[in-house]
C-alpha cells in the first residue's frame, strides 16, 4: 500500500504542473483523447494521496495521543517523526499545488520558489520511510539502524543549524528592507518585508543554489524602467 502511495505522490509531484490542464496537443501524434487522459490521471493521483495523507495524518495524531512523549523519544520515535512532519508537508504541498491548479491562489516566481522546495522536502521524507521497511531485511537492518543512530546524533546540529539560518535570515531583512531595487515590478512587496519571511528566503537560497545569483533574489526588479 504504501508503494503505491509514494509512487504515485512521485508522479504527481513531477508531472502535475504539465498535465493538470487541457491544452493543445504539443505534438502531432498526441491526440486529444491521450491529453483527457493525462489530466484524469494526474487529477485521480493527486485526490488519492490527499485523502491518504488526511487518513495518515489522522493515524499520527491518535498514536502521538495514545503514546505522549514516547511518540517521539521511543524506539521508533525517529520513523514517527517522518511520518507526521513528511505527512504534513505532503498534504500541504498537494493542498497548494491543487488550488494553484484551479486559480483559488495566484502563485508569483516567489512562491512557486517556495512550493518547489516544500515539494522537494515532501518528498525527500516521504522516500526516507522506506527505510523503516527496509529493517526487516538482514541485508539492509544493520545500515538503518546505523543511520537512525546517526540522526539522533546530529539533533542538536540541527538545532545550531536553525539558530543560524534564523540569524541570517534576520541580517538579511535588515539589509535589504529598504532596498527599493528589491520590489518586483507588479508587486509591492518582497519576501524580506519580516524576519520570518527572510528565513524563508534564506532556506530558499540554500535549498536551491541558483537562487543566490543576484538576477534570481525573490521579488527583484527584472523588468525595464
Amino acid at each position: 500500500m504504501y508503494a503505491v502511495h509514494i509512487i504515485l505522490l512521485t508522479g504527481t509531484m513531477i508531472w502535475f504542473n504539465e498535465w493538470h490542464t487541457l491544452q493543445d496537443p504539443q505534438d502531432e501524434d498526441e491526440s486529444t483523447w491521450q491529453n483527457e487522459a493525462k489530466v484524469k490521471l494526474v487529477w485521480g493521483t493527486w485526490t488519492y494521496n490527499t485523502i491518504y495523507n488526511i487518513i495518515l495524518l489522522h493515524h499520527e495524531y491518535k498514536q502521538m495521543r495514545q503514546d505522549g512523549w514516547d511518540y517521539f523519544t521511543g524506539s521508533d520515535g525517529t520513523f514517527n517523526l517522518i511520518d507526521s512532519v513528511g505527512g504534513t508537508l505532503c498534504f500541504v504541498s498537494l493542498a497548494l499545488i491543487g488550488l494553484d491548479a484551479t486559480d483559488l491562489w495566484e502563485t508569483t516566481a516567489h512562491t512557486t520558489d517556495q512550493l518547489d522546495v516544500l515539494c522537494s522536502q515532501a518528498l525527500l521524507l516521504t522516500w526516507f520511510k522506506i527505510l523503516f521497511f527496509m529493517r526487516g531485511l538482514s541485508q539492509t537492518a544493520y545500515l538503518v539502524h546505523m543511520l537512525v543512530a546517526i540522526v539522533k546524533d546530529i539533533k542538536y546540529f540541527l538545532l545550531v543549524l536553525v539558530i543560524i539560518l534564523f540569524a541570517f535570515g534576520v541580517a538579511f531583512f535588515l539589509l535589504l528592507r529598504h532596498n527599493s531595487n528589491m520590489y518586483d515590478y507588479t508587486e509591492d512587496y518582497t519576501l524580506y518585508d519580516s524576519p520570518i519571511y527572510s528565513t524563508v528566503a534564506v532556506y530558499n537560497i540554500m535549498c536551491k543554489p541558483q537562487s543566490a545569483s543576484i538576477s534570481n533574489l525573490p521579488g527583484r526588479n527584472t523588468g525595464g524602467a
